[in-house]
């Protein structure tokens, strides 16, 4: 029997190690590069980050994308898209899977109980319309 050695890749983004195979980081889904620095299986994993900036994001500190930043994704969730920023809190980091299924259900909600509203409104001005042409004798 063969041992194979498998290589795996560190992405140059965020640092996460995919197979070789993936076009894509399973993370951060950006395109893996040629870029990509391989390391033999079985090596513990040290990654050296290649400017300060990079260093800080890595440990936490240092800026991040905008859908890692709670407040962004509840903003865009409840003021500003709506349900149309759903992708964006499963895309996020900033929260935890229970989270993110916990404010799809609300968002679901909300969006289901203002299309209600809005039938209602419709409903009723239709009725008035109705009073009113009826009353102009149109």
């Amino acid at each position: 029997m063969d041992v194979v050695d498998v290589q795996q890749v560190v992405c140059q983004n965020c640092y996460a190690l995919a197979d070789v195979a993936d076009r894509y980081c399973r993370c951060c889904g950006l395109p893996m590069s040629d870029r990509a620095s391989h390391r033999p299986a079985g090596q513990p994993f040290s990654p050296l980050p290649r400017s300060l900036t990079q260093q800080l994001v890595w440990t936490g500190l240092g800026p991040r994308r905008a859908s890692d930043s709670r407040a962004v994704v509840l903003v865009m969730l409840f003021l500003v898209l709506g349900p149309l920023a759903l992708p964006l809190l499963w895309r996020s980091r900033g929260f935890s899977r229970r989270w993110k299924i916990l404010l799809t259900v609300i968002v679901a909600g909300a969006t289901a109980i203002l299309l209600l509203a809005l039938g209602y409104v419709l409903a009723q001005a239709a009725v008035e319309l109705g009073q009113l042409r009826s009353f102009a004798g149109f």
